[in-house]
Order: C-alpha cells, then sequence, then structure tokens
C-alpha cells in the first residue's frame, strides 16, 4: 500500500512491518511519540493509525545523514 499525502509518501502502517523487514528500507508516517539518544543509537517511537513501533538508527549501520536527521526529531 502507498499514501501520497503531497511529497510525503507512505509504505506501510506500523503494525504491516514484521521480524521480516529488520534491514529494509520502508518508509512511514506518524508522530514521534518519543525520542532517546543512548551513546548515538536513536531510539524512535513512531506512531501512526494503526500502531506504535520503534525504529532505531544505529551510527554503525545507518548513514551518517540519517542519524543526523533523526537527532533532529522532535516529539508531537
Amino acid at each position: 500500500m502507498i499514501d501520497n499525502l503531497g511529497d510525503f509518501k507512505r509504505d506501510f502502517y506500523t503494525t504491516d512491518l514484521t521480524e521480516n523487514n529488520i534491514g529494509d528500507e520502508v518508509r512511514l508516517l506518524g508522530w514521534a511519540e518519543s525520542v532517546r539518544d543512548h551513546g548515538g543509537v536513536i531510539f524512535i517511537n513512531l506512531r501512526d493509525r494503526e500502531g506504535t513501533i520503534q525504529v532505531v538508527f544505529d551510527p554503525s549501520k545507518s548513514p551518517q545523514e540519517v542519524v543526523e536527521k533523526a537527532k533532529k526529531v522532535r516529539t508531537e
């Protein structure tokens, strides 16, 4: 499923993802419920209309540009 909201696109809702998607590139839209920085690893709890999922940005596995953007995310 792809929702198109202007320039924003969604591939999945949070409840569509499973362990099989770990490491995949996916596009989600939602609200940041919480943002935590644990030694440079960023954890974001992302909520959409279907549920909540934890997104992890690990500098050893994610492009630096992506990690820097994740650090700027603020809660709703």
